[in-house]
């Protein structure tokens, strides 16, 4: 069987074509949803996006994936899976993080300060290590409050996940200061 020069050329354009949408970054998160009247997420739904977000971690081979819940204004929270893997430490210089670990378990580094991070432009450093913080183990059930502008970092164990609820508020003490 004899492959012809073109049918040849248009098979490597289409490898290469593959290849390159392969590389190319995960779409951004979807917008948050406006909240302006009553919602309510019952446990099964919640733990349906879970579900799906173990899903689109293994298909896309990363190491985290977001559902966006709501946007009230001054609140905004999201579910998140993290898989395996040592998360870049952050700090966010006006939003208080209020966090409910739904399943699983991660360690914490928290406080400190943040040695070669950088400055994302909308008031969050991301990157670099953090120095002279805290470390805590952090599992189903616990609930932990970082405010503003200090630094965490989570670091989930090999063959573990860390589900957890997000909800990100403007602080008020970051406004004052």
């Amino acid at each position: 069987m004899t492959i012809s020069r073109r049918a040849l050329l248009v098979l490597c354009m289409f490898i290469g074509s593959a290849s390159a949408r392969a590389q190319q970054p995960p779409p951004p998160p979807d917008p948050y949803p406006t909240l302006d009247a009553f919602n309510y997420w019952p446990s099964g739904e919640i733990k349906g996006l879970l579900d799906k977000l173990g899903v689109v971690t293994t298909e896309r081979g990363m190491p985290a994936a977001v559902e966006r819940l709501g946007d009230a204004g001054s609140v905004k929270f999201f579910v998140e899976r993290r898989q395996t893997g040592d998360f870049a430490p952050e700090a966010h210089t006006a939003i208080d993080d209020l966090i409910v670990v739904l399943d699983g378990q991660a360690r914490l580094v928290y406080g400190g300060s943040i040695e070669g991070g950088r400055n994302g432009g909308n008031g969050e450093i991301r990157g670099g290590q953090i120095v002279g913080g805290e470390t805590r183990t952090l599992s189903t059930g616990d609930l932990f409050f970082v405010p503003a502008g200090m630094p965490h970092h989570m670091m989930v164990a090999s063959g573990q996940h860390f589900d957890i609820l997000v909800i990100k508020a403007t602080s008020t003490k970051a406004l004052s200061r």
